[in-house]
């Protein structure tokens, strides 16, 4: 998985039931219960694997890469609104476009309180909207883990990022 996407996975697992109760510890913790394999799911990239292999070729399935959605967001909510079988008019998909904009989706996020056990003095549920800015959160060992495991399970599979 991108290196992003971990670094948004922290803040929602503080919301996740582990070990029967909301996870409250550090981002180096967190990351140690990705190394050891101790989360909801187990290993996790095993775990995004066998979901990918599972989905990747199903007809209700679509997979989408955030770096991607940034690079084109109209294309991509076009690509949304077809496979969901919808045939959207400029306009809408102008709306559709306004409206799930990062700028759009802060404003509604400080206006509003998060999902129900969301740790706001912790990490908005909408964090900054940018590629890239896990090098802000990541140590060098811990980069260096996760390129490790990208290469191990990710590459074989054709799965490739844009950082």
């Amino acid at each position: 998985m991108p290196l992003y996407f971990k670094v948004r996975l922290y803040p929602l697992l503080c919301v996740a039931i582990l070990f029967q109760g909301c996870f409250d510890g550090t981002w180096d913790e967190f990351f140690q219960l990705i190394k050891d394999k101790q989360t909801t799911w187990g290993d996790y990239f095993e775990h995004n694997v066998a979901w990918y292999q599972f989905s990747k070729n199903r007809e209700n399935s679509l997979i989408l890469k955030y770096e991607d959605m940034k690079q084109d967001h109209k294309g991509h909510v076009i690509k949304l609104a077809s496979f969901l079988g919808y045939k959207l008019s400029d306009e809408q998909v102008d709306l559709v476009v306004e409206n799930s904009s990062f700028s759009a989706m802060a404003k509604k996020d400080r206006e509003n309180e998060g999902p129900p056990g969301w740790r706001a003095d912790r990490s908005r549920f909408v964090r900054k909207g940018v590629v890239g800015d896990w090098v802000n959160h990541y140590t060098e060992d811990q980069s260096k883990y996760v390129d490790e495991m990208i290469q191990k399970y990710l590459e074989p599979l054709g799965i490739t990022f844009n950082l």
